[in-house]
């Protein structure tokens, strides 16, 4: 009895690894707080069960799915640990897997979400690419490429309180470039896309978004220009100090 437990224990784990559950719980807490800057506690509350529809379709299912292909996609460079090189799920399963959370999402978001189509499709296009094509023929694209996912994140934030204008695409821009630069530097001990990351550019990107978010600032006195500077001065600074105890992974 014991031993069927620990062994399904075992499979839900490896299951939530797959679909890698904890990055979804980050990567779509982005939606909710763009909405909060926006239009405050109010919004979030107006806008509650598209946010928790967002989280369960295009979080759980769709990035379930997508992960699952990026970890079919890597079998041969990623870590031990990681349940398709282990072995605790076959390739077989895992496709089975993927082909199922695309599906349930598509299904789902028809249903509850359908004026988001298009950010379904988007999200399922670029991660196809960047697994399949993008992180075997070009590593600079492929590191400069995964902000874009963050910025259509942000964008799911915008359409739902219908806010958009010159000012938006300003902050897109500049969250992009922090986070291309944040990209840049992450990644640059990250075997498969080392050669596509650069220390150079990365500080370049960062400094670059500083100088776009505070000429933004004081053209439009908009703060959500103000909070990007500061985080990216806090990143440029906390890794100058750290550039040489970064670890590897």
């Amino acid at each position: 009895m014991s031993n069927n437990i620990s062994r399904l224990l075992d499979t839900l784990l490896a299951y939530l690894n797959l679909i890698r559950l904890h990055r979804t719980a980050v990567n779509f807490l982005i939606p909710p707080v763009v909405v909060y800057l926006l239009a405050g506690w109010q919004g979030v509350s107006a806008h509650a069960k598209e946010l928790s529809a967002i989280f369960v379709i295009f979080g759980v299912f769709l990035y379930g799915g997508i992960y699952t292909l990026n970890g079919l996609a890597d079998v041969k460079d990623d870590s031990p640990d990681r349940p398709l090189v282990s072995g605790a799920i076959s390739k077989q399963t895992a496709t089975f897997i993927a082909a199922f959370h695309v599906l349930i999402s598509f299904i789902l978001m028809k249903i509850y979400l359908p004026n988001f189509s298009v950010y379904w499709l988007l999200f399922l296009l670029y991660n196809i690419i960047y697994s399949f094509i993008l992180k075997r023929f070009s590593g600079t694209l492929a590191v400069l490429s995964v902000p874009l996912t963050m910025v259509l994140r942000a964008m799911l934030g915008f359409d739902l309180v219908n806010l958009w204008g010159p000012n938006t695409i300003l902050l897109l821009t500049s969250f992009y470039l922090m986070l291309a630069g944040i990209y840049e530097r992450g990644y640059i001990r990250k075997p498969f896309l080392k050669k596509g990351a650069n220390l150079k550019l990365g500080n370049a990107l960062l400094i670059l978004a500083a100088l776009l978010t505070t000429g933004s600032y004081f053209a439009t006195k908009n703060w959500l220009f103000l909070f990007i500077f500061i985080v990216a001065i806090l990143l440029q600074v906390s890794w100058k100090i750290t550039e040489n105890k970064i670890p590897t992974y």
